[in-house]
């Protein structure tokens, strides 16, 4: 079994320090991987936990949220050979080329180590700040990972789906990782 513990990237007790401090330790004492998430805003209204079938303030834990991949991209240059992962990072909320050029930086800047966790989010209030509807879950998500693996792919790129295109292209940088950084997919209104 192989152990990871999330970064104190929210919370009272964030701050660049205690990020380091704890992704230090955990390498040092043997865990597998660092981990942490996207929260986009702190709505001030009440969520729709949605699949709980309740509505309630956001815990205040989530009032500051350091952007993941930035600081995955500051633990790498703090750390040899944990891995930094992202558990989650919403992609209606993201183009898939962008996103693919930041975890491809990751993985060059950390030599091999980053894993993409993604969801489709579920926070409505999320949905309205990035002009998105919930029509890009489900298929959307589909799409998005693979117009990402393209990305991640030889040169010339291409894609064309539904939601997404890539006119021919060359992307870079590419992924240190042969076959493109391993993708994870959770989505839960609890996995924060």
């Amino acid at each position: 079994m192989e152990l990871g513990i999330a970064l104190p990237t929210s919370g009272h007790f964030v701050s660049r320090e205690a990020i380091v401090r704890v992704a230090q330790e955990a390498e040092r004492l043997g865990y597998k991987g660092l981990w942490t998430y996207e929260r986009l805003l702190y709505p001030l209204a009440e969520v729709d936990y949605v699949g709980k079938g309740e509505t309630g303030p956001l815990d205040r834990y989530y009032r500051i949220a350091f952007e993941p991949i930035e600081t995955l991209s500051y633990v790498a240059a703090k750390t040899e050979h944990i891995k930094l992962g992202t558990s989650i990072i919403n992609t209606p909320f993201h183009s898939p080329v962008v996103l693919a050029r930041r975890f491809a930086t990751l993985d060059q800047f950390s030599n091999g180590r980053a894993i993409a966790g993604l969801g489709q989010g579920w926070m409505e209030q999320e949905f309205i700040t990035s002009n998105v509807t919930r029509k890009y879950r489900g298929r959307g998500s589909e799409e998005f990972i693979a117009a990402m693996r393209a990305a991640w792919g030889p040169d010339p790129i291409q894609f064309r789906g539904e939601f997404y295109t890539i006119p021919p292209s060359l992307i870079d940088p590419k992924p240190i990782q042969k076959g493109g950084i391993p993708i994870i997919m959770g989505d839960s209104p609890l996995l924060l």
